[in-house]
């Protein structure tokens, strides 16, 4: 009797309720923030750790000075300073291919990160492959800045040849008004510097993901291991 008298006055726990496993939708937000197609022809799928992004057949380039913002990509706030790395690799490119834009001499891919403050200024360091339709193609990391509106540095090959079949990954680091970009295709071990950029740049920005083709066939890539680390007292 005693010992069911002390049982009645004993506390009752209710056991933990289970956490919900998050779902990929969850994930998707929670890592890459928004998905942003302005065409409204692509596909974002992502299986938790890979995000495949397709983009539809047409011109899908991000030229503003051009009218031209039909790239598919990501945007994920960001406050202070932090450092964006992703693996890209591109999917594959149609042989058959021709280039959307009567009069244009060249087909153009690319995939990789993009900062973004506005419409008319962002930053894209990208694994890009040209292919001027006379014989000369060339693949290379891009590091391309556009300010107001003005394409302040256009990507160029010489900021380094790549091994275009094999994945890249590239870096993008934000140090208060500084921006410097990176890439690697040793999986990170060794990295090869770009040109540091200067932009005045408010304490939030978006960082995300970017695919841009300007052919008459859809474009995939894919992106994994995708990352933004703040710096030491920046704000996530």
């Amino acid at each position: 009797m005693r010992a069911a008298a002390l049982l009645l006055l004993a506390p009752l726990v209710a056991p933990a309720a289970p956490v919900p496993k998050e779902t990929n939708e969850q994930a998707f937000a929670r890592l890459f923030g928004t998905a942003v197609d302005p065409n409204k022809d692509c596909e974002f799928a992502f299986d938790g750790k890979k995000l495949t992004v397709k983009a539809g057949k047409g011109d899908h380039a991000l030229q503003v000075s051009g009218g031209r913002a039909g790239a598919p990509r990501t945007l994920r706030e960001v406050e202070g300073d932090f450092t964006a790395e992703v693996t890209a690799a591109p999917g594959v490119r149609p042989p058959g291919a021709k280039p959307a834009m009567e009069g244009r001499l060249l087909k153009f891919y690319s995939q990789g990160l993009l900062l973004w403050v506005d419409d008319g200024t962002y930053v894209r360091c990208e694994h890009a492959h040209i292919d001027r339709l006379n014989g000369v193609v060339s693949a290379y990391a891009s590091w391309e800045l556009w300010k107001g509106g003005e394409w302040a540095r256009p990507g160029r090959p010489d900021d380094g040849q790549l091994d275009d079949p094999r994945p890249t990954r590239l870096r993008l680091t934000r140090k208060g008004n500084e921006v410097r970009g990176a890439w690697s295709q040793d999986g990170g071990r060794s990295w090869n510097e770009l040109e540091a950029l200067a932009l005045a740049l408010g304490a939030r920005v978006r960082v995300g993901v970017i695919v841009n083709h300007n052919t008459d066939a859809p474009f995939a890539a894919t992106f994994e291991g995708f990352s933004i680390t703040p710096a030491a007292g920046a704000r996530k």
